[in-house]
């Protein structure tokens, strides 16, 4: 997991698991990487809260694993600070982004005849791809987000921001561009065209989920 956020985020501070393996008490059992992550001794029987695992792992003089995908939305709130401090994003990547959003707001403010800092940017995320095969094991008339369902949104947006936002940038990130170029980003730009606003969607390649 970690050498996987560090292609996006710079500096991270917390040491790799082969790192934990070598301080005590974990140390004592002399693990490898491959045995704690995949033999079922070394792992929870089944998913558990965050306390649970605590206790687990402390239990058997073990570092706490986090499973691929595992999100526990009330700690992300408790550390939000902290969490702020560790992800920052590599030069290169930070580049890319910032291009990217200034050429969206450049071309919002042209249209709008404003200027570049009086334009709002809104972050459209749209996952599709892995996400509803797994929703439908656990929901089986579960359905991705439709067309409609951004359109709401960004109607809701458009009416909530605030007065200083001459025009409206919204980028569009998903792991299903081509749905999105296909179904969302004509609706979006229809609606935009009917309404008067000033705001351009644009679609963002790529995002993974």
């Amino acid at each position: 997991m970690r050498r996987g956020l560090s292609a996006a985020f710079d500096g991270l501070t917390a040491a790799p698991l082969s790192a934990l393996l070598r301080k005590p008490p974990c140390q004592r059992h002399n693990l490898s990487e491959e045995q704690v992550l995949h033999n079922e001794w070394y792992q929870l029987p089944s998913p558990a809260p965050p306390v649970q695992m605590v206790q687990w792992a402390r239990r058997h003089h073990l570092p706490v694993v986090l499973r691929k995908h595992l999100f526990v939305p009330e700690l992300a709130a408790a550390w939000l600070d902290e969490l702020r401090k560790e992800f920052h994003f590599r030069p290169d990547v930070q580049m890319v982004a910032d291009e990217k959003l200034n050429n969206a707001r450049t071309q919002v403010a042209e249209m709008a005849g404003c200027n570049h800092s009086q334009v709002c940017t809104v972050g459209v995320h749209v996952r599709r791809t892995d996400y509803g095969p797994y929703m439908r094991k656990l929901y089986p008339r579960w359905e991705e987000a439709g067309v409609e369902y951004y359109r709401a949104a960004a109607a809701e947006m458009l009416r909530a921001l605030p007065a200083r936002c001459a025009g409206v940038a919204f980028l569009v990130t998903s792991d299903d561009p081509r749905w999105c170029r296909r179904r969302l980003l004509p609706a979006l730009r229809a609606d935009a065209h009917i309404a008067g606003e000033c705001c351009v969607p644009k679609i963002v390649e790529r995002c993974s989920g």
